[in-house]
């Protein structure tokens, strides 16, 4: 009841941003307005993180977009500091991530990391890099996971960014599935983790 802030850590799936990017825009979705920190966005601005100079560039991003309608009807009061990589992000941008998101999280922040894992693999090779992306996770090796590929993961810069951001943070696995267990597709999946750390 006392979460006040979500940072969302997203791919930039269709490269809409420069390297990282954040914006300041609401999200008005079927449940109510999820309204944007505006003074923290702002922060990761001020530290070199690129800011969107139209935030409606973000508008068909399903990495925050997508949970916007769960956020405001589970944590109403919450605001959002959504970020978005995109894949060729530099290490150094990565680390100056690191060093600004210290600045705006607190014991009220909480942290998404909104990913999928395998994509566009045959079933059999998705539960392969699967059972190696869990493993990956388990230990946090952040260089493991700042060079990770679509094969395991479309967020392996924003999983480089929390393991460097937490330190040796242990995995608690919850949930795992292949996109094959909903459709009949099996010759190009999609993978899903789901789990936190503490």
């Amino acid at each position: 009841p006392d979460l006040k802030t979500i940072i969302i850590i997203s791919p930039d799936h269709f490269k809409a941003g420069q390297s990282i990017s954040t914006h300041q825009l609401a999200y008005s979705t079927s449940a109510g307005i999820v309204e944007v920190d505006a003074a923290k966005a702002q922060l990761l601005v001020a530290d070199g993180i690129w800011d969107a100079t139209d935030a409606r560039a973000f508008e068909n991003e399903h990495g925050v977009g997508a949970l916007a309608p769960y956020i405001t009807r589970e944590f109403p009061k919450a605001k959002i500091v959504p970020i978005f990589i995109r894949a060729n992000a530099t290490h150094a941008k990565l680390l100056a991530l690191v060093d600004a998101m210290k600045q705006i999280q607190d014991k009220n922040t909480f942290i998404i990391i909104s990913a999928d894992m395998s994509h566009t693999l045959p079933l059999e090779q998705a539960r392969v890099h699967d059972v190696q992306t869990e493993q990956w996770l388990e230990n946090m090796d952040p260089t493991i996971l700042e060079n990770a590929t679509d094969a395991n993961t479309d967020s392996g810069p924003g999983l480089f960014v929390l393991s460097t951001l937490l330190k040796q943070p242990k995995f608690i696995q919850i949930a795992h599935a292949i996109s094959s267990d909903y459709v009949a597709d099996t010759k190009n999946t999609t993978s899903y983790i789901v789990g936190f750390w503490k």
